[in-house]
């Protein structure tokens, strides 16, 4: 199972550099999953000497698979041929230079 803990810091007023801990909590994502779609799970927050801080709530956790372009190719043995095309047709010429288009007969340009 995965653990996830959660570490609140908080920054000095003075220095904004300097951190230190205010509290930690911890929970299961199987259970922020099944509890956390529909309702909120509290979670406390303790410092290091286990005296309560505070309190955390989750809601509305969800968890979706996101799939990369590699776990395409090496899974799915994906193949990819790339095609590519020259277009020499004279509709893309342009005589006049009143449209911007990708040929042109002017020298030059």
């Amino acid at each position: 199972m995965k653990t996830f803990v959660l570490e609140i810091f908080e920054k000095d007023q003075k220095n904004p550099a300097k951190e230190r801990l205010f509290g930690k909590t911890q929970f299961l994502m199987r259970d922020a999953l099944r509890k956390g779609n529909t309702g909120r799970i509290s979670l406390f927050i303790l410092d290091e000497k286990n005296n309560y801080k505070g309190k955390f709530e989750i809601s509305n956790c969800s968890c979706r698979r996101f799939y990369t372009f590699f776990d395409l190719h090496l899974r799915n043995q994906l193949n990819i041929v790339p095609i590519i095309g020259i277009d020499f047709s004279l509709a893309n010429l342009t005589f006049d230079g009143t449209r911007p288009l990708i040929h042109t007969l002017k020298p030059g340009e």
